[in-house]
């Protein structure tokens, strides 16, 4: 990895929250890559994995900062921002990536587990959108806003309806975002990732009684790497896709295209 000044990033500035995970960190180092400064989100873990992240990017001769990241809380969001544009000048590119899971019966699910999946995978969004976008429109320097969701804001997961509801809200809120936000010049995109490598699903991956059954179920017949997500990212957020907004790109191998998906038995 070496940082490219004169990338089609450069002079970017992008905050990346939940940077410190196995898809934000392959997205952070990314868009560092095509000369983006990156603002590494992160939180609820060791921060040394953020900082592990920054170190990299600058080692390559790019520029990074960890930021605090509880995307769920509006003055914490709100003094990220303050720390991005007093370090780097600027905020031009949102990626919301914080998210997480947790399964439950349906019948079984306590209210707090629904509320705290929502408040990261959904809110969390919609509160760091809006204050980036508060920025971007005051000082007209245009942006853009991914949104990374999943194949279950379409596919259906018994365990997991709070995970499904949050991924097909954010997906509408990306298209809501794109049409409120482009008198700005600010796009918005959905990003929908179907089966990657990261840690989140290592025991399915890492199982090599289970792994052979998912990949049955993609047509590409592999797994999906961080980076495939990655390269995504960094095409969306560049002027190369000036002209996508409110679209949803799904990077799963033709995933979602598989029967057995589109009846819900997963």
């Amino acid at each position: 990895m070496s940082a490219d000044s004169q990338g089609k990033l450069a002079g970017k500035v992008a905050l990346v929250t939940g940077g410190d995970g196995g898809l934000g960190s392959a997205i952070c180092r990314k868009l560092a890559d095509h000369g983006a400064s990156v603002a590494v989100g992160w939180f609820g873990k060791d921060p040394a994995h953020a900082d592990a992240v920054v170190a990299d990017i600058t080692a390559a001769g790019g520029k990074a900062i960890r930021v605090y990241g509880n995307v769920a809380d509006e003055k914490a969001v709100a003094d990220d921002i303050n720390q991005i544009v007093q370090q780097f000048g600027g905020i031009h590119i949102v990626v919301n990536n914080a998210g997480f899971e947790n399964a439950h019966d349906m019948l079984e699910m306590p209210i707090d587990a629904w509320r705290g999946v929502i408040d990261v995978n959904l809110t969390g969004p919609f509160i760091v959108g809006q204050a980036a976008a508060k920025w971007m429109a005051a000082n007209k320097s245009g942006g853009v806003i991914i949104n990374i969701s999943s194949v279950h804001d379409i596919i259906p997961w018994a365990t997991l309806p709070h995970y499904c509801a949050s991924k097909a809200g954010l997906s509408m809120l990306t298209k809501c975002m794109s049409v409120a936000l482009a008198q700005y010049g600010i796009r918005a995109v959905t990003i929908c990732p179907g089966a990657i490598r990261t840690p989140i699903n290592k025991d399915v991956w890492d199982n090599p009684q289970l792994l052979p059954k998912l990949i049955e179920k993609i047509p590409l017949g592999r797994i999906g790497e961080p980076e495939d997500v990655a390269n995504v990212v960094a095409f969306a957020a560049s002027d190369d896709a000036s002209y996508i907004t409110g679209s949803q790109i799904y990077v799963d191998g033709a995933m979602i295209q598989y029967p057995e998906f589109q009846r819900g038995a997963v």
